[in-house]
């Protein structure tokens, strides 16, 4: 009886060797169920993973017996999974499953597929969800050219390896593979800014594709002319579909332009790898001029009568004290109800919201989305935290191109002549670019839910000098593109809107903002490359946000004993706690207050103009 259990269970061991599956794919299996991506606009989507010949020749003649995956939403319906030598054409296999879920999850096909001679193999899935679901799932790791693909609008599929999303998150399910080492090299990013004379340590990612873990492996790399250097990495344990960080020595480039880096992987656990295909990445980054200046834009939703958008502008004041960024700030006053200020154009920028709800106040950063925030558009709630990462995202990405503004003010005729010049250095990769020109106005006194009757409203956009979608361009590597504008400056401003209400104009706090942007039916297909701004004035000229506001000479704050001592010519001075409620107001001058212990922004109204400042007590 013995022998017989002893037999048995040999039989079941050997069974459950022989049914092993192995999980095939390019994820390291990171997923957060709030971090769900869609990727156009329609109700259909759809994700796909690529097997290169190279790829197939380890796994042939085995099973493919289903496919694991995780998704966004379980709200979503008519999800097929596939294997195609070819996306879009006819499937090899399809199988129509339910049960998405928001953690990894098994699909097993109904009839295996066993991998022959193909010269490629995609798994994929396709399924349909509400525009207010986010289904797909990234790792967010580095991306691989030509591994994960999404599907797109007219059943199209693009690969999203540069997109910033990492990985799908999808894996095929194959049986009785046998063991292999296998380390993929991953893309290296060439979307990242880089100028001459400063610093960078450039970073890689490689990805464990094989069955075994790696303990060790050798980098070579090279960057522009100087002599390969090889790095061994040892002592560390790399398991199937883990990734693995490195960091390269700091490198600096003297001079602007292309720079060639050339990186490979070898001597993997001290041999060959299974496939050396994907261990070599050969990447052009562009060294852009040490004196190269790159705005990022800010835009702001707000509306008079938003109670809630005072504190949400000092949240905006506060981050831009503290970021090294140069901002252009631009305010719509729409999201919330029309006001004096609503111009036309302010409602068409609402589609940046992408999801049928509008809501103040609220930013954008570059027309960008910032996936991390898990909105369904560019526009995002406020707060510093989303700010701040945002601004940060958008500071690392290339602007592409340089935009210079000329202006020339005619004080008797109030005519403004502006040339607007943009330099490509590097062509963007969108099929439109567009150059948006806008007049804005800061520092406008006008009433303010939660703000008072003298409210200074910053920045405000007083209408388009092209469409509101701005003006097709062509752009030419290492070429200029020059346009003249001309405009007349009114002494007030009407409401395009409603035609109603009328904002006196003030020479002193007109600006011209032009930036210059891909453009897309898809709200999150608008991304800004690079912007200026420039006063209305007869020199000319450009400035960043620090060259917007009174010198803050002129206003003197100081903490003496516990006591802010305010000092110059103010008429009027607020106080705000870092919660953004109003703490202290004064109509005239005042020589010194006490506050709490904590910290605080001080706003003074010099000359029309707004000094901001933060202090801290301590007690």
């Amino acid at each position: 009886m013995k022998k017989i259990f002893t037999v048995l269970c040999l039989l079941l061991v050997c069974s459950a060797v022989s049914i092993a599956q192995t999980k095939i794919g390019y994820s390291n299996g990171e997923f957060n169920r709030s971090d769900g991506l869609r990727i156009g606009s329609g109700e259909k989507q759809g994700l796909a993973i690529k097997l290169s010949k190279e790829k197939l020749q380890l796994l042939k003649g085995k099973k493919i017996v289903g496919a694991s995956a995780v998704f966004g939403t379980r709200n979503v319906k008519n999800l097929n999974f596939f294997l195609t030598k070819a996306l879009g054409q006819q499937p090899l296999y399809e199988q129509s499953v339910s049960g998405a879920a928001t953690n990894w999850k098994d699909f097993t096909f109904d009839t295996p597929y066993v991998v022959g001679d193909e010269t490629e193999l995609y798994l994929g899935y396709t399924l349909e969800a509400s525009t207010s679901y986010r289904p797909l799932a990234f790792d967010r790791s580095v991306g691989i050219k030509g591994s994960s693909w999404a599907y797109s609008e007219g059943d199209t599929w693009v690969d999203v390896y540069d997109n910033g999303f990492g990985c799908a998150d999808l894996y095929l399910l194959v049986e009785d593979v046998d063991p292999f080492t296998d380390l993929c090299l991953k893309t290296f990013s060439v979307s990242g800014y880089y100028k001459a004379e400063n610093a960078y340590k450039y970073t890689g990612q490689v990805l464990n594709f094989g069955t075994q873990s790696v303990k060790s492996f050798d980098v070579t790399y090279q960057i522009g002319d100087n002599e390969p250097v090889a790095y061994s990495f040892t002592g560390i344990n790399i398991a199937p579909n883990e990734t693995f960080d490195f960091e390269l020595p700091e490198y600096i480039s003297l001079a602007s332009g292309k720079l060639p880096i050339k990186m490979s992987v070898t001597n993997i656990d001290g041999a060959v790898d299974a496939d050396m295909s994907d261990n070599v990445d050969n990447s052009t980054i562009f060294i852009y001029p040490s004196d190269m200046e790159k705005r990022i834009l800010l835009e702001g939703f707000t509306g008079q009568g938003c109670s809630n958008c005072p504190a949400g502008h000092r949240v905006v004041e506060g981050v831009l004290e503290e970021t090294a960024e140069s901002i252009v700030e631009v305010f719509h006053h729409a999201g919330y109800q029309p006001d004096s200020f609503t111009m036309t154009e302010d409602g068409e920028y609402c589609r940046f919201y992408n999801d049928g709800t509008y809501f103040a106040p609220a930013l954008m950063v570059n027309r960008m989305l910032n996936s991390d925030l898990g909105t369904l558009g560019p526009i995002f709630g406020v707060s510093d935290k989303n700010l701040e990462g945002t601004i940060d995202k958008a500071a690392a990405i290339q602007p592409y191109v340089s935009v210079g503004i000329e202006n020339k003010f005619d004080n008797e005729t109030r005519e403004l002549k502006s040339t607007v010049k943009v330099h490509t250095y590097v062509m963007p990769d969108a099929d439109i670019n567009t150059l948006n020109v806008f007049v804005v106005q800061d520092s406008v006194i006008a009433m303010q839910s939660s703000g008072g009757d003298r409210y200074v409203h910053r920045y405000a956009f007083r209408g388009a000098l092209t469409s509101a979608w701005g003006l097709s361009v062509t752009l030419e590597e290492g070429k200029d593109y020059i346009r003249e504008f001309t405009y007349t400056l009114p002494d007030a401003i009407k409401s395009t809107y409603e035609n109603k209400y009328s904002i006196p104009t003030d020479l002193n706090n007109m600006y011209l903002v032009a930036f210059v942007s891909s453009y897309s039916s898809d709200p999150n297909g608008c991304t800004v490359y690079n912007s200026n701004i420039a006063k209305f004035s007869d020199k000319g000229g450009s400035v960043g946000i620090e060259g917007t506001s009174t010198d803050k000479a002129s206003v003197h704050v100081y903490v003496n004993g516990g006591r802010v001592n305010v000092q110059g010519d103010y008429s009027q001075l607020d106080v705000y706690d870092m919660a953004g409620n109003q703490v202290g107001c004064w109509n005239a001058p005042v020589e010194s207050f006490t506050l709490d212990a904590g910290f605080y922004i001080i706003r003074a109204v010099c000359n029309g103009e707004v000094v901001s400042q933060k202090v801290a007590i301590m007690k």
